[in-house]
C-alpha cells in the first residue's frame, strides 16, 4: 500500500517516561549532529496534545517549503513551525503560520504536484543552527547521491533526535520498473526516486522533509511503500517547481 508520509504518533516521549510507542526517526539512518541540518523544521500540532506531524525546509526568512498533503484541510491556527532544534521534546524557536499556498493541481488521491509553501507571521531569526537552504533548479538524474532527514518512524526506542540517511537516486525507467507491481499513486517525471536497500528509507513523520544534494534542496519527501521494505522512496522533484516556488515567494 502506498501512503503519504504523515506523522501518526501522538508525541515523542521524554527519556523519563517509559513507553512502547514508536520513535520518530528515519529508517536505517544515523543521528544528525547538532546544527548540521539548519534548514530543517518540525511542524507541530498544538490543538490538544502536541505532536510532530511533518517536516519542512526553510527557504526564506518568512517561507517554509513542505508537502501539500501535510497542510491540505489543516487549520493554520492548529499548528506551529519549530526551527533550530534536533530534538522533538525540547529546544527550538516557534513561529506561527500566516498563509498557506498549495499547488493548484495537487491531487490527494494520486499525490501529484505534492508541494506547498507556508508564509510565517514574522521573519525567522537566523543563527548557526537556523538557516535557509537554496532550491536547486538543476535536474537530478539516476545514480546521484543525496541526503534525506527527518523524525519519521523507525522502532520502539524513546530517542527523539532527528536522523539523516545517505541515499542514491534512480532513473525514471528504473523507478517505474521497481514500482510497477504496487497499487496506488504512480511515479511521474515530476518526482525523484531513491533506493538504497531493504531496511533503509523514510517513514511516517518524514513527509515534507528535505532531500539535499551538494547542500542544495532538490527534493521533498512525498510517498512510498512504508517503510524501508526495498521499494523506492518518492520525492517531489523541485526542479519541476522552481518557477512556481519563485512566483509564490516573491516578497
Amino acid at each position: 500500500m502506498l501512503v503519504p508520509l504523515l506523522f501518526l504518533l501522538v508525541w515523542c516521549l521524554e527519556e523519563s517516561r517509559a513507553s512502547s510507542e514508536p520513535d520518530t526517526r528515519i529508517v536505517g539512518g544515523k543521528e544528525a549532529p547538532e546544527g548540521s541540518i539548519p534548514w530543517q523544521v518540525s511542524m507541530r500540532n498544538i490543538e490538544g496534545t502536541e505532536y510532530h506531524f511533518c517536516g519542512g525546509s526553510i527557504i526564506g526568512k518568512q517561507w517554509i517549503l513542505t508537502a501539500a498533503h501535510c497542510v491540505k484541510d489543516r487549520n493554520i491556527d492548529s499548528y506551529e513551525i519549530v526551527v533550530g532544534s534536533n530534538k522533538l521534546s525540547s529546544g527550538g524557536t516557534r513561529y506561527k503560520v500566516e498563509s498557506v499556498i498549495i499547488h493548484k493541481d495537487y491531487n490527494a488521491a494520486l499525490l501529484t504536484d505534492d508541494i506547498s509553501v507556508l508564509k510565517l507571521k514574522e521573519e525567522i531569526k537566523y543563527a548557526d543552527n537556523i538557516k535557509a537552504i537554496k532550491v536547486d533548479a538543476g535536474y537530478v538524474y539516476g545514480r546521484e547521491n543525496g541526503v534525506v532527514s527527518g523524525w519519521g518512524y523507525i522502532d520502539v526506542s524513546r530517542n527523539c533526535y532527528i536522523k539523516l540517511l545517505n541515499v542514491r537516486t534512480l532513473s525514471v525507467k528504473n523507478c517505474r520498473n521497481k514500482l510497477r507491481d504496487v497499487t496506488g499513486p504512480k511515479y511521474t517525471r515530476n518526482e525523484i526516486c531513491a533506493l538504497n536497500k531493504e531496511g533503509e528509507g523514510f517513514c511516517q513523520g518524514d513527509s515534507g522533509g528535505p532531500l539535499v544534494r551538494n547542500n542544495k534542496l532538490v527534493g521533498m519527501v512525498s510517498w512510498n511503500v512504508p517503510c524501508g521494505r526495498g521499494y523506492p522512496d518518492v520525492y517531489t522533484r523541485l526542479s519541476s517547481y522552481a518557477n512556481w516556488i519563485k512566483e509564490h515567494t516573491r516578497d
